[in-house]
């Protein structure tokens, strides 16, 4: 029997949950988390080789939101007539399935937008319907979406420099795999050739690039479906929360890289927390979400002891310092905060600091790699080389002492 993949809250906790339950049809699978005590948000077939289905880009979702928040404080359109509007124009058919789905919970069951937004996880992060609930309570629903699209679109511009940084290495090894592995295929066994006819012992190293080439040029179908398999594998594993929070902790302490790791998260954590905290929301709850928020498990596991903290009356600084996961600057700036009654503008201020340093960073991370790209490149290279000339020496010996006739 086939498995569904589903998001659920659990009736009595309600907690999200997130899992796969075997059943034909999506029916079938909803029947099946009911009497579980589950009620079912989303549930649907995995992907391709047992992947998820590739998320709406959160691109679309902030230039949604942002439009959203225009129609609202500058036309002061209805709600439903401005949903409904928004699902025809979609031409991206995930997100119009999305705008459909959202109408249909404001008009005919009755929702507020951010209860809608909160049965799909998946397209709107918990922080986004935090912050729209409160501007639902304050009356400023229209800043509260104009502030989660900003966020949004921040952690999108954060992940794309990312990427771009990383893919000029990427690029070049990949370029230099790819020549060495024509070069085994095509000019090693010519020479290995000759030097087989001239009695020329191969030493180990010209042994194994000339192996390397024939298993690419025997098996190459073999070669390609073993690195798609390897891909897909590391995908899923990636998958694994103990594995992804392993790779966290691991990324968190890298020399070099625990900078830009470090000072993103701390930007996330800070423009979170103020902006919910800014908002009305509760500052344990605006705690919990702030860690979640910071991509990584090491800030996110620093959130018990701060709401435990906190909520025993400990200052907010105090709290982040016995974290011991948080920068100084970013402990004074809070402390400087509570002093002043201004908590959420200095840490607004504070993430706009340490996102500052992450693009410094990023700019200067190429410069930083591409010595090192140089290093493996020439190593790569170096090895094809020796591998090939090696032989060469053997065989001048054997041409001076005549033994090649």
């Amino acid at each position: 029997m086939p498995q569904l993949a589903y998001t659920a809250i659990s009736s009595r906790t309600g907690e999200l949950v997130r899992g796969s339950v075997d059943a034909a049809t999506p029916r079938e699978a909803v029947a099946r988390l009911q009497a579980q005590g589950l009620v079912p948000v989303d549930v649907r077939a995995p992907g391709l080789l047992g992947l998820r289905r590739r998320r709406i880009p959160v691109q679309l979702v902030a230039n949604t939101l942002q439009q959203m928040a225009q129609m609202l404080q500058i036309g002061s359109a209805p709600l439903a007539q401005m949903l409904d509007s928004m699902a025809e124009e979609q031409e991206h058919p995930g997100l119009r399935g999305v705008l459909e789905q959202l109408n249909r919970a404001v008009v005919r069951d009755g929702m507020a937008l951010s209860q809608a937004m909160a049965r799909m996880p998946d397209v709107f992060p918990a922080v986004v319907t935090q912050r729209v609930a409160a501007g639902e309570a304050d009356g400023t629903l229209g800043e509260a979406l104009q502030g989660s699209a900003a966020y949004l679109i921040q952690m999108a511009r954060a992940r794309a420099r990312i990427l771009s940084a990383m893919s000029y290495p990427a690029v070049v090894g990949g370029i230099a795999v790819a020549i060495v592995s024509g070069l085994s295929v095509t000019v090693m066994p010519r020479f290995a050739a000759y030097f087989v006819q001239a009695h020329v012992p191969l030493p180990l190293m010209t042994r194994l690039v000339l192996g390397f080439g024939q298993l690419l040029a025997r098996h190459a179908l073999l070669v390609l479906l073993g690195l798609a398999g390897a891909a897909v594998g590391t995908a899923r594993l990636l998958a694994r929360p103990r594995v992804r929070d392993a790779l966290d902790r691991f990324l968190w302490r890298v020399p070099g890289w625990r900078r830009i790791v470090r000072h993103l998260a701390w930007a996330r954590f800070a423009q979170t927390l103020g902006a919910l905290y800014g908002h009305g929301v509760n500052i344990l709850d605006a705690l919990q979400l702030a860690c979640d928020g910071a991509g990584t498990a090491v800030v996110r596991d620093a959130a018990p002891l701060l709401i435990r903290r906190v909520s025993q009356s400990v200052p907010l600084s105090a709290a982040l310092r016995e974290a011991g996961v948080f920068s100084p600057r970013l402990v004074t700036i809070a402390a400087w905060g509570e002093r002043h009654g201004t908590l959420d503008r200095m840490l607004l201020d504070a993430a706009e600091m340490y996102t500052h340093d992450v693009d410094v960073l990023l700019e200067q991370l190429p410069q930083l790699v591409q010595p090192v790209m140089i290093v493996m490149i020439g190593g790569i290279v170096a090895t094809f080389l020796v591998s090939m000339y090696w032989p060469m020496f053997s065989l001048y010996n054997v041409i001076a002492s005549g033994g090649l006739k």
